[in-house]
């Protein structure tokens, strides 16, 4: 106990798969909040859904948050392993850099890989402040995307329409994608984008 604190020091918790070290819980005497999150394992599956949409992978991340208690800002980096949202397989985020104030999460500088294909997303921001809703909003950029990585994203893979198709082509994509927000009129959720594609075939 300190004079304006009570801290936590050293402190594992455990949840699921989900392991979290913390060097420091500070809990303020005039509403702040200090805590600083080591490198920790943590399972998406195990804080899955949010909004309602299911959440998969699993991540590692290094973090910390402080701030008043009701509007703390949380800083860090992650990378996270088999990332699926909303059951869509979008492969293995490399390293992004995280920002989270309630209730909104903006990743930077993304780095993500899909199979043979590599991607970057300078921002991506997942705004879930109005009720029952999330709002997704990207720009991604690849200089090599593989089509059979592209069709496996949304499990086309082995769509027999799909399965002679191949190739490979530069990405320029912006996203935005409403589940229960004011784009969403039939409650399965609203995608929207516009992508420069230059793709060459393959038989």
């Amino acid at each position: 106990i300190r004079p304006a604190a009570l801290e936590f020091l050293d402190t594992t918790g455990r949840f699921g798969q989900s392991v979290v070290q913390a060097p420091l819980v500070s809990i303020g005497f005039h509403n702040e909040i200090r805590i600083e999150v080591a490198r920790s394992e943590l399972d998406l599956a195990d804080i899955s859904p949010i909004a309602g949409i299911p959440w998969a992978g699993k991540a590692t991340v290094d973090c910390q948050m402080a701030g008043i208690s009701r509007s703390p800002v949380l800083t860090g980096e992650l990378s996270i392993e088999g990332f699926e949202f909303g059951g869509f397989p979008l492969g293995d985020v490399e390293r992004s850099g995280v920002r989270f104030t309630p209730l909104t999460v903006d990743l930077s500088d993304l780095v993500a890989s899909k199979g043979r294909s590599r991607y970057t997303a300078s921002t991506v921001r997942l705004d879930f402040n109005r009720r029952g809703a999330v709002i997704v909003d990207a720009t991604a950029h690849s200089p090599r995307f593989e089509l059979r990585d592209f069709l496996a994203m949304f499990h086309f893979e082995d769509d027999p329409r799909y399965v002679d198709l191949d190739g490979h082509g530069r990405l320029s994509a912006e996203v935005h994608y409403d589940l229960g927000g004011p784009d969403d009129r039939c409650g399965l959720g609203n995608l929207r984008g516009r992508a420069l594609l230059l793709l060459a075939l393959a038989a």
